[in-house]
């Protein structure tokens, strides 16, 4: 394997995790947000389908 294809390879692992974790925070914060202001985001769950 050749140095620009081992780095082009840690570049995509690199942002495979940062999507990943961005995906992950994205997720945490979609299910933790009705549960602080739940009158507020009743359509948007029902929207997402998680009920309401």
């Amino acid at each position: 394997m050749t140095s620009s294809s081992w780095d082009r390879s840690r570049r995509i692992t690199a942002a495979a995790s940062a999507l990943a974790v961005l995906a992950v925070a994205v997720g945490m914060l979609v299910l933790a947000l009705p549960l602080s202001v739940p009158a507020g985001v009743v359509g948007f769950r029902v929207l997402l389908g998680c009920g309401g």
